[in-house]
């Protein structure tokens, strides 16, 4: 009996023991989930003020950077180096002059632009998708040089890919399904 008693109470401990370290696990994922969205809160926060800084501007007819644009990029670029799961895409704009077609193309080589040069800064091309949208969202209402020199531009979107579509994204680019964290204004 005593056999047993002495055995019962080891049973006991052993359980007492294992349901605190049980408990004491879920306090530290508890714990640290938090600090991994705060830590996706501050980059979505980073990527919004960074695509404020835009959008890139083209003088009339031409898909040549300024330095200004450049400036933008090189941050651009910092970020995407800084946080692998951040992808890009690009929207390449016109402004109203020109036939439908012209524009389209237009405003892809200016989103080009921008990943050739991101590209030489060293960020693959995998992560920036360019999308032309020719005249078809204009900032500018008017039909003036005032509002052409506004519609003439590239804007950014952001992407934070979640990690299993990370994984996806480095076999197949246009598979992945993304969370958009910061959407161009328009």
């Amino acid at each position: 009996m005593q056999k047993l008693a002495v055995a019962l109470i080891q049973v006991a401990l052993v359980v007492v023991v294992f349901h605190n370290m049980a408990c004491s696990g879920v306090r530290v994922i508890k714990r640290s989930e938090p600090q991994v969205v705060d830590a996706d809160v501050a980059l979505r926060a980073r990527l919004e003020s960074l695509r404020a800084k835009g959008p890139l501007h083209f003088e009339s007819d031409t898909d040549t950077l300024t330095d200004p644009s450049k400036d933008v990029l090189h941050e651009v670029a910092q970020e995407m180096f800084a946080h692998p799961r951040t992808r890009v895409i690009v929207t390449g704009h016109a402004d109203e002059r020109g036939d439908t077609a012209y524009n389209l193309a237009l405003g892809e080589r200016r989103g080009h632009a921008a990943r050739t040069y991101l590209s030489k800064l060293g960020v693959p091309p995998g992560r920036v998708r360019v999308i032309s949208l020719g005249e078809e969202q204009p900032l500018g209402a008017g039909h003036d040089e005032a509002a052409w020199a506004e519609n003439r531009r590239d804007e950014f979107t952001f992407v934070l890919l979640t990690p299993v579509d990370e994984r996806r994204a480095d076999n197949d680019a246009d598979d992945a399904a993304p969370i958009r964290v910061a959407a161009a204004a328009n």
